[in-house]
């Protein structure tokens, strides 16, 4: 709840994240034999990756976690450009997660 228009550059300033910070991004369908190295290789043309972890799933796909140092808007732009992706016959999609 916002009080009055003069709290509100406080509270963006709050909720505000630099490129310092280093966002977790989760990278879903990719094939059961990906690689930490290779997803690393393709998210690096879009950044700095800090770190990828695989994610080993019950099903025909895995997942990976990914660290890039990204302000929120640099997210939300990646996060766009990699959903629903047509790859190796199925659909690929980057979300940012909740930190």
């Amino acid at each position: 709840f916002i009080a009055n228009a003069k709290d509100t550059p406080t509270i963006k300033l709050l909720i505000h994240n630099d490129a310092d910070t280093k966002m977790k991004l989760l990278l879903t369908g990719l094939p059961i034999d990906a690689t930490a190295e290779e997803v690393r290789e393709g998210m690096e043309k879009l950044g700095t990756v800090s770190n990828v972890e695989i994610v080993s799933q019950n099903g025909p796909d895995h997942w990976a976690i990914i660290e890039m140092p990204l302000t929120d808007e640099e997210a939300f732009n990646i996060t766009r450009r990699v959903t629903d992706l047509w790859h190796l016959g199925r659909f690929v999609n980057l979300r940012v997660l909740n930190h």
